[in-house]
């Protein structure tokens, strides 16, 4: 039977089974209604099977958000979340028995569901030898070879080796990531070309399960043949300079529990794009990225600023000391600022309607920053009071300078950390989001 007319009869069906680990997509068309969730049961063809899952909602649908939930439907066992502000969403899981996948958001849409049940195909553990293979990016049943590819990694000091993966045949996009031991993804290189390249982190001490223990390879688009191999630094050189984000992380991280926030801020959906595209822009991102303790302007101490290029962030500031999730929605505010004012490059990680004050259409007759609650029109305070509210620094006498899409990514990413650590409370952001759904 063809792919798209299996998947048409699927939106009346509440279960599929999955074929033995092939590496090819089973596509499912689904629809969510507004407040309620889309649920389906997935029975793999063996008890541990390997399932990348994959939600691919639509693209011109300003900030849709779904988020992709994948459980054991006995109940017992591990939940998996990827919860990014986008409607795109994807989870590696282990199967033992059944899996419940359900889809949820907070609004009426349609998309498309990808299953596929995958094995490990090869191993690669040292340079040398490259892995070959060949992949169906049209990714139906009715493909002649799988869509997605899983290599085992093994153990290496990932500060000297990175990932290198060449399309060497065809027009499809080869998309590489990897994932830990937890089957967390831990790095992603999504370019469009036929190079990707991604040094995964390496495990933190103590915690073996955090090392990258798989490759992904997955086709967009079309046929194509590729390579994958381990690179390692030139002659001379003991190690690759790494992601430039990562290494900022590394200097923001001044307490114990900065760096626990800051490792889990690593494995969240929309962080792990920012730092693909950070890291892959062509040419390299013209960012300038700081970490300063005690940052002072004005006289007065500062969470962070972006300015011309210059991201700076103060680690030290008693509110980011006291509740690391303040650091890491400093963070992010600073980051949509950049990533809005710089040259934007493909595969750009924020949402259509993220924007902040400076590049809104609506606001670009204001002539200063910040706004002043009081200081604008009636008709353009009522936009700012729906989409900015008040600010994290003066709420009493300034609106916030980014807008509903860009605090809304901020939430759903320091409601994730929160999850994972346990770390920190809510920030001011919270408050505003929830105003808007009263």
């Amino acid at each position: 039977m063809p792919a798209t007319l299996l998947a048409l009869l699927l939106l009346f069906s509440p279960a599929v089974d999955l074929a033995a680990p092939d590496g090819r997509t089973l596509w499912v068309t689904g629809a969510l209604e507004a407040g309620a969730p889309w649920e389906l049961e997935v029975r793999p063809s063996a008890d541990g099977a390997l399932v990348w899952v994959e939600l691919d909602g639509p693209d011109d649908v300003a900030g849709l958000d779904l988020d992709l939930i994948v459980e054991p439907m006995a109940g017992d066992g591990e939940r998996r979340r990827s919860t990014s502000h986008l409607a795109d969403e994807a989870l590696l899981v282990r199967a033992d028995g059944p899996l419940l996948v359900r889809v949820v958001g907070g609004g009426a849409a349609r998309f498309r569901l990808g299953l596929t049940p995958v094995e490990v195909s090869g191993a690669l553990d040292q340079p040398g030898r490259p892995l070959r293979g060949v992949l169906d990016g049209a990714g139906g049943l009715d493909a002649p070879v799988g869509r997605v590819h899983l290599v085992e990694l093994g153990p290496l000091a990932w500060e000297a080796a990175r990932l290198h993966a060449r399309r060497t045949e065809g027009a499809g996009d080869l998309d590489l990531l990897v994932a830990d031991a937890r089957l967390d993804l831990v790095a992603l290189a999504l370019t469009d070309g036929p190079d990707e390249r991604v040094q995964p982190p390496a495990a933190a001490p103590g915690d073996p399960g955090g090392a990258a223990r798989y490759a992904l390879l997955v086709a967009r688009g079309g046929p194509l043949a590729y390579e994958l191999r381990l690179e390692t630094p030139p002659p001379g050189q003991k190690a690759f300079p790494g992601s430039r984000l990562g290494r900022f992380l590394d200097e923001l991280a001044t307490t114990p529990e900065q760096r626990l926030a800051l490792e889990a801020l690593r494995r969240t959906p929309d962080f792990l794009r920012i730092r693909s595209y950070v890291d892959d822009y062509p040419g390299g991102l013209p960012l300038r990225l700081r970490a300063v303790p005690g940052l002072r302007s004005g006289g007065v101490e500062r969470f962070g600023t972006y300015s011309r290029g210059t991201l700076t962030i103060n680690p030290t500031i008693p509110a980011h000391q006291e509740n690391v999730q303040e650091l890491l929605d400093t963070l992010l505010h600073e980051l949509v600022h950049a990533l809005l004012d710089l040259p934007r490059g493909p595969r750009y990680p924020l949402a259509a309607d993220v924007l902040d004050a400076a590049h809104d259409p609506r606001l670009r007759d204001l002539d200063r920053l910040p706004i002043r609650r009081g200081g604008v029109a009636p008709a353009l305070q009522g936009y700012l009071d729906d989409h900015y509210g008040p600010s994290a620094s003066d709420p009493a006498r300034d609106y916030s300078d980014i807008n509903s899409g860009a605090q809304r990514l901020i939430v759903k990413v320091i409601e994730e950390t929160h999850r994972r650590t346990g770390l920190g409370r809510e920030t001011i952001v919270f408050d505003s989001v929830r105003a808007r759904v009263r």
